[in-house]
């Protein structure tokens, strides 16, 4: 019993080490922007949760004309950000989309 315990947590180790590898210690947060400060933003995602990323000095921010910045964002507005792992998230960089007002502006 002991033998298949200590085969068990080695694999569960290769395993989680393989996926924080793959990731490279980013996680990827896709949505809209539920609320925003200009310490962190609440993105929800397409699957109905709410996600608090820290937003930084570092952050880079960018939108369909290029270089853009933290006050370039607006609630309603889709987001792809790339966060570093931990507690918290905090956005290495941030994509923002058109806002769900011009999107809908679009398609009139």
């Amino acid at each position: 019993m002991n033998r298949r315990m200590t085969t068990l947590a080695t694999l569960f180790l290769l395993l989680t080490s393989a996926a924080a590898l793959a990731h490279n210690g980013v996680e990827h947060v896709l949505g809209t922007i539920k609320s925003l400060t200009e310490a962190s933003v609440t993105v929800e995602t397409p699957k109905h949760t709410s996600v608090t990323v820290v937003l930084g000095p570092a952050t880079k921010y960018a939108n369909a004309k290029g270089a853009a910045t933290v006050k370039d964002m607006k609630i309603g507005d889709r987001v792809a950000i790339e966060a570093k792992e931990g507690k918290p998230l905090t956005a290495l960089s941030v994509k923002i989309g058109a806002g769900a007002a011009a999107a809908q502006a679009d398609h009139k």
